[in-house]
């Protein structure tokens, strides 16, 4: 895919907005520690999010979080604790290639039941392009082979819940600070993000190209 076809999103929060109307209720699937539902709310929207219990408990106990206890929750894809007909928006950002293929298509169908009639799912998935950021990413963790096969599988399943699937291409600015960042989330041991900063650095001498530095991701907006 050419560079033409990319839009340019500041961050996620900005990309999520393009494709939510204001107001509505939102629904974060592998919300993580609650970021983007902090940010949705902030701005309006009533937004919820659910994720392994690890992580909402650890959201949810921070200083300051009394707000986040009302909207995060301890649920996953394919069982979503909620009542049915209860969002305008599903989203997944990052997370869909987490899913194995057996349970892909009970998430399917979850994310249908609790969508109001004409909601829309968003989902939001790196996509992985040599000379850009993922020259980077896969150095620390190479999830294209997965990416690759959850993407088929959205294909299949959105067929049989959605009538249409429309998709979009953007690219995120990443930093080095965000590439340090990510080192210090993925991968454990100092010595082994030494090793890898090492190769990245590398790369970046080598390639000196802007392109490295562009997070490409794929959007499916699936309606009725």
């Amino acid at each position: 895919m050419s560079e033409q076809k990319f839009a340019r999103a500041k961050n996620e929060f900005e990309l999520i907005r393009k494709f939510i109307e204001p107001g509505k209720q939102v629904l974060d699937i592998g919300c993580g520690r609650g970021s983007l539902v902090k940010l949705l709310r902030d701005a309006g929207y009533n937004a919820f999010g659910i994720d392994k219990n690890s992580l909402i408990k650890e959201a949810i106990n921070k200083p300051g979080s009394r707000e986040l206890r009302k909207r995060l929750f301890t649920g996953k894809a394919e069982k979503i604790p909620f009542e049915e007909g209860l969002f305008d928006y599903v989203i997944m950002f990052a997370s869909f290639h987490h899913l194995t293929q057996d349970k892909t298509q009970k998430a399917f169908e979850e994310c249908k039941r609790v969508l109001k009639h004409k909601g829309k799912m968003i989902i939001v998935e790196p996509y992985p392009l040599d000379g850009y950021y993922y020259e980077l990413l896969k150095l620390a963790q190479d999830e294209k082979e997965i990416q690759k096969t959850a993407y088929k599988h959205l294909l299949k399943y959105a067929k049989q819940f959605f009538r249409k699937n429309s998709e979009k291409y953007f690219y995120m600015p990443r930093t080095i600070d965000d590439y340090k960042n990510l080192l210090n989330t993925y991968v454990k041991g100092l010595n082994k993000k030494n090793i890898i900063f090492k190769r990245a650095e590398k790369i970046i001498f080598k390639r000196n190209h802007l392109n490295l530095f562009k997070s490409t991701i794929r959007v499916s907006i699936l309606s009725d």
